[in-house]
């Protein structure tokens, strides 16, 4: 990127929130904002702003008022706190864009903050961690990548360079660990997609509005009533996964429409990273499913029961029982949830790769200390130090 560039970016996280942060640097942010921005404040607005105060003010676009925004002036140039949603961020954009500014993606942008822990001389590690944090959903999530800059990764690496006589076989095997630690911790990046599927009635619609904490689909006695799917982000033990409501699985003949919303809802089976078979009686995999990753469900566990709750067909666990109503086995089912996406026993501090460039790095340490016959070390260490971007 040119050093005359001026560029716009968000910096927060997609989804639903209070406020997004755009940031607004370069040579030129101060003559754009001069276009854009009216402040409210009684002190000199804009580019004549002191370092790290902040002012009320509009985004404006001719006579319109985009939206009220809170003005910070930063070193690099300066952030745009709006309150408007995704919409009014995505205008503010486009004007930012027409008087001159390049939009660039959180990961395009360059870093606000000096990638290097205070701890650690680790600038690469840095970098990635800042352009991934913003994809965190979660405290938790926050913390794995985080995590990798301030111990994990870093300190596994430092203390590999820095320890004479080390073990050699089980130095290789926490880099292999770590290095095979990528898929989960993409996972927590690219949450995982969940579809609920199983006859009508049996209580997905129920189970989605439970796990999300809203009303995510309309619950009625009626069989039927959920004819497309629906997807909504939810948080198991604070990681987030995607939920998918589908259409119910008729057993015997259906409607036009029916077949439809059926057709669809094993589409979204095909593409699932899970998929919550539901019955109120004893889930038992069909074959078109046999191929999937399936935990079986038996629901509406406050009422008695149908036949043996512990069936399930071709799964290799026993059906979870609960009763979304009442709020029974609901954190059992998290778990188990969780245990199938290999994400239940997370430890946000343990060393874990979260992008391909330091996955293959580790592997490449691990295989020279896998070697029997080593002459040199100067592999691993070139490896390592690529590794934390010395």
């Amino acid at each position: 990127m040119s050093e005359r560039t001026s560029y716009a970016a968000v910096l927060t996280p997609p989804g639903r929130g209070g406020i997004a942060v755009i940031a607004l640097n370069g040579p030129g942010a101060g003559q754009i904002l001069q276009h854009i921005f009216v402040s409210k404040n009684f002190q000199s607005g804009g580019s004549a702003a002191a370092l790290h105060s902040l002012q009320l003010g509009a985004i404006v676009r001719g006579d319109d008022v985009l939206d009220q925004v809170v003005l910070c002036r930063t070193p690099q140039g300066f952030e745009i706190n709006i309150h408007g949603g995704p919409a009014v961020a995505r205008a503010v954009l486009e004007l930012l864009a027409s008087h001159g500014a390049k939009i660039l993606t959180a990961e395009q942008a360059p870093p606000a903050l000096a990638p290097a822990h205070p701890r650690w001389n680790n600038p690469a590690i840095g970098r990635e961690m800042l352009s991934a944090v913003i994809k965190a959903r979660s405290a938790r999530v926050l913390a794995a990548i985080s995590n990798q800059w301030s111990a994990g990764l870093s300190q596994l690496a430092s203390d590999i360079l820095g320890c004479h006589g080390l073990d050699a076989r089980r130095a290789s095997a926490a880099l292999g660990e770590a290095a095979r630690a990528l898929p989960r911790m993409r996972r927590l990046l690219d949450p995982p997609n969940i579809v609920l599927v199983g006859a009508p009635n049996a209580g997905k619609s129920t189970l989605i509005n439970a796990l999300t904490g809203t009303a995510v689909s309309i619950v009625h006695d009626q069989p039927g009533t959920t004819r497309d799917w629906v997807r909504e982000p939810a948080l198991l033990r604070d990681l987030p996964v995607y939920l998918t409501d589908t259409a119910g699985l008729w057993h015997g003949a259906a409607e036009a429409i029916d077949r439809q919303a059926i057709e669809r809802a094993r589409a979204c089976a095909a593409a699932a990273d899970l998929v919550l078979l539901l019955d109120e009686r004893s889930p038992r995999v069909p074959d078109w499913l046999a191929a999937k990753n399936v935990l079986c469900v038996r629901t509406k566990a406050d009422l008695p029961p149908h036949g043996d709750p512990q069936a399930c067909g071709r799964a290799t666990h026993s059906a979870v029982p609960i009763s979304a109503r009442t709020g029974e086995g609901l954190d059992e089912l998290a778990d188990a949830i969780l245990e199938r996406l290999e994400l239940r026993d997370l430890d946000p501090r343990a060393p874990a790769a979260f992008t391909q460039r330091q996955a293959d790095l580790l592997t490449q340490a691990a295989d020279v200390f896998d070697r029997a016959e080593r002459s040199s070390d100067l592999p691993i260490k070139q490896a390592l130090f690529e590794l934390l971007g010395r």
